[in-house]
């Protein structure tokens, strides 16, 4: 898989396994604390010398949306086997509400 951040060497799988196994990403966190302190070079080790926050960013959310379907269809295969998931639907709803 393609190295998604050239200052430290991280790939896009890397990323978007993370976010399937835990709903977080650690390089995220590290990148941005990273770039915050001024600690990257994307413009001498990336090779478009720009910084790959953005394309990080985006491979996050794309890891969490899968992240969220795979939930969804867990959820209706417990409901397909009989279980009751009123009170499943009740906390979605609750941790949802933005």
């Amino acid at each position: 898989m393609k190295i998604i951040c050239s200052c430290y060497g991280y790939r896009e799988n890397e990323i978007f396994q993370e976010i399937l196994d835990t709903g977080i990403s650690s390089i995220l966190i590290n990148i941005e604390t990273a770039y915050n302190l001024g600690l990257c070079s994307c413009k001498t080790k990336n090779p478009s010398k720009h910084c790959c926050l953005p394309e990080v960013r985006l491979v996050a959310e794309n890891a969490m949306i899968e992240r969220l379907e795979i939930i969804k269809t867990a959820i209706l295969t417990l409901e397909l086997h009989g279980v009751n998931i009123e009170r499943l639907s009740q906390k979605a709803k609750e941790l949802f509400d933005f």
